[in-house]
């Protein structure tokens, strides 16, 4: 009897060392850019920390201009793999909608809201958003030299 009660004490405390261990672990899901995203371009997206296996899209929020008032388009993402990770290419809309759901421009040097969803394969659910908030670079036709 005593031999039971040690091995279920020895069990309670490896689950509580391994409950303590995956909370030092747990990923927080992490969108990466290079910091400037520039309309009408593709740019290179990665993803990291989600659970697992699962589909993802992004959208593109203006963070100064409107707060709740405006809209975003959302783009499909990639699937990310076992580890939860994905690097992916999207184009960068040129335009948000706003109040009236007309489109708007996102202004030069503006800071934007880079947000992810991921939906796994039992209806798990997880957002992600890019710190620090990239901002917009407006490329411009003209020669200069």
């Amino acid at each position: 009897m005593a031999l039971t009660a040690a091995g279920i004490l020895l069990g309670l405390g490896h689950a509580a060392s391994s409950a303590a261990a995956a909370s030092r672990t747990e990923r927080h899901p992490r969108v990466l850019t290079d910091g400037r995203l520039r309309p009408g371009h593709l740019e290179t997206i990665r993803v990291v920390g989600f659970p697992g296996k699962g589909d993802t899209e992004i959208s593109f929020f203006p963070t100064a201009i409107c707060e709740d008032a405006c809209g975003a388009r959302t783009f499909a993402g990639g699937r990310t793999d076992a580890e939860g990770a994905v690097r992916f290419r999207v184009r960068m809309p040129g335009t948000f909608l706003d109040f009236r759901n007309h489109p708007v421009y996102f202004r030069d040097r503006e800071r934007i809201n880079v947000q992810m969803t991921w939906e796994g394969s039992d209806r798990d659910f997880d957002v992600a958003t890019a710190r620090p908030e990239p901002i917009i670079v407006r490329t411009h036709g003209a020669r200069h030299g």
